[in-house]
């Protein structure tokens, strides 16, 4: 799958100058349901088609005893209704275009639930080689 089968509209190639202005407004970047489809596939490879992308989100991933594929697994749990914003990220590797969402999300149960933990993920795409879930946070809130 490529990413332009998954990007619903690509915001512009450049990042912000003025870091105070990285909104990209409240319009999904992706299509959401297209990205699980990837995540399911066979040829994803969570440990090579993942980064987590700076050190702030490999402390979010320590806090939260979480490896690659629980983050997989909540991704592939989200709902379109779950999506919260679009921002410009900056992360080890420059900036990039991220999603939000918030999912309420029952860890001992691995799914999606009512009451749960309410957790925030941010994530990209970076395509400018092979396809790679970009994670940039991962917490609760």
């Amino acid at each position: 799958m490529s990413a332009d089968e998954i990007w619903l509209r690509r915001p512009a190639d450049s990042a912000p100058e003025d870091p105070g202005k990285r909104d990209l407004g409240r319009k999904p970047l992706i299509n959401l349901e297209k990205l699980q489809a990837w995540l399911s596939r066979e040829e994803f490879d969570v440990e090579y088609d993942f980064w987590a992308a700076s050190d702030g989100c490999w402390n979010d991933l320590q806090t939260l005893q979480w490896r690659f594929a629980r983050v997989v697994q909540v991704i592939k749990s989200l709902h379109s209704s779950d999506y919260h914003r679009s921002m410009w990220c900056l992360t080890d590797g420059g900036w990039f275009a991220c999603y939000a969402y918030r999912i309420c999300f029952d860890e001992g149960r691995n799914e999606r639930r009512q009451g749960a933990v309410r957790f925030y993920l941010k994530f990209s795409l970076d395509d400018s080689g092979d396809l790679v879930l970009v994670l940039v946070s991962a917490h609760t809130g």
